[in-house]
């Protein structure tokens, strides 16, 4: 099959796009970039794309920003040319010119009416609506754990290493909590990219976050009470503390419907609902004790503070959030992903050492809700944040890539 290719931006100075080989869904695709016989600019499309990812392109990580060796004029942009260099082939050979046609990047936006903005905003998210039937889910952690030798396996790997201690288990306590949780675990498919094809530290990564969320909240005085995951997609937190406590009435909401389906099916301790990209949640005023939002604001640009105000009204009093975000530590030591996403989408940013004031959006995609990455600085969270709940702690770099904030209902 041939190499797809595909060209999101192009400007004077850059080319943003992802290339992809069918042939070789894992191996990363050399580009070049020429004007008739001049090369403007080269790269390697390695870089992350959850969209990508989620569409079933390969691993991902296929995307390309090519910075231009100059600037190029309007003449020189139509005589454009992509060349793809195929893996094991010398280049007389494997060049391939792919002509860049501009009539394909999205037209630009034009203005739409308050009406038409709110009907869009309640219907469910169109990506994830045709997100493809994910595969069967793997066994329960119950069945899985009879099939391990834990001992290797975590002595063998140091992801499980890491995530075995920030759990705070021993092997014999691992092994005791995996016999008690008794539901299949989602196929790596319906799971968000966590831990691809890698089940026990999918189940490992979640109860180490349980456990986190748990340590956070008890100095709060929140020691049980009714829990709710705000995005939770298939339970990779939630199901612990349903499993892992009798403290808990577990909810979980996520706007993913397979996400939803799997947990109404294979979680039923678990109070499970589909929610839209509107601002507005089917529960009654001060309901939850403990809410987590895990990867969700990293994701909200305009819809940010509404959403903030609703978790916010059911929210117990007493009662605590814990928000993960990308903020100032996170900025300063980027993790992969980030990396990727600046240099794909805001290559203005990439040697901006120190996070910008307030708010940054990073935009990969307009025709979905789930259209970016956001990042905060601590003095917008405080600012605004904190005009609406009580800013209790910033954990820095609570997990590998996002912070946590702790707040609750400022009345």
């Amino acid at each position: 099959m041939p190499t797809r290719v595909q060209i999101d931006k192009l400007a004077p100075t850059f080319i943003v796009g992802w290339a992809w080989n069918p042939d070789a869904p894992a191996a990363c695709v050399s580009i070049q970039v020429r004007v008739g016989d001049e090369m403007v600019g080269s790269a390697i499309a390695d870089g992350f794309r959850r969209d990508l990812l989620r569409a079933n392109i390969g691993s991902g990580y296929h995307a390309f920003v090519i910075m231009f060796t100059r600037e190029l004029n309007s003449d020189e942009l139509d005589k454009l040319a992509v060349i793809i260099m195929d893996a094991g082939q010398s280049p007389a050979i494997s060049l391939k010119q792919v002509n860049v046609d501009r009539s394909g990047l999205p037209a630009p936006a034009q203005p739409k009416s308050i009406g038409e903005q709110v009907r869009e905003l309640m219907k469910f998210s169109p990506a994830y609506a045709e997100s493809p039937k994910p595969d069967q889910p793997s066994m329960p952690p119950s069945q899985l754990v009879e099939t391990l030798d834990l001992e290797c396996e975590i002595a063998g790997s140091e992801e499980l290493k890491v995530l075995l201690e920030k759990s705070g288990l021993n092997v014999d306590g691992l092994a005791a909590a995996m016999k008690r949780d008794t539901r299949p675990i989602p196929s790596s498919s319906n799971r968000e990219g966590y831990a691809s094809g890698r089940d026990l530290a999918y189940w490992l990564s979640g109860y180490a976050q349980f456990k986190m969320i748990s340590d956070f909240a008890r100095p709060h005085g929140v020691r049980g009470g009714r829990y709710f995951d705000f995005g939770g997609s298939t339970g990779r937190v939630s199901r612990h503390f349903a499993f892992q406590s009798r403290d808990w009435d577990v909810w979980l909401c996520d706007f993913k419907s397979v996400s939803i389906d799997f947990c109404l099916k294979y979680l039923p301790g678990i109070q499970s609902f589909c929610n839209t990209s509107f601002p507005s949640l089917p529960i009654e005023d001060q309901c939850f004790d403990l809410i987590s939002a895990l990867s969700v604001f990293t994701h909200i640009n305009e819809s940010e503070l509404s959403w903030l105000l609703e978790l916010r009204r059911v929210l117990a009093k007493g009662g605590i959030a814990c928000i993960t975000v990308v903020n100032d530590e996170c900025w300063s030591n980027p993790d992969r992903v980030l990396k990727d996403s600046i240099k794909g989408f805001r290559p203005d940013l990439m040697n901006v050492k120190t996070i910008p004031e307030g708010k940054t959006v990073i935009a990969f995609r307009d025709d979905d809700p789930y259209n970016c990455n956001v990042a905060h600085s601590n003095s917008y969270i405080h600012d605004v944040w904190g005009r609406f709940l009580d800013i209790r702690a910033i954990i820095p770099k609570y997990s590998t890539s996002q912070s946590m904030v702790i707040c609750s209902r400022r009345d």
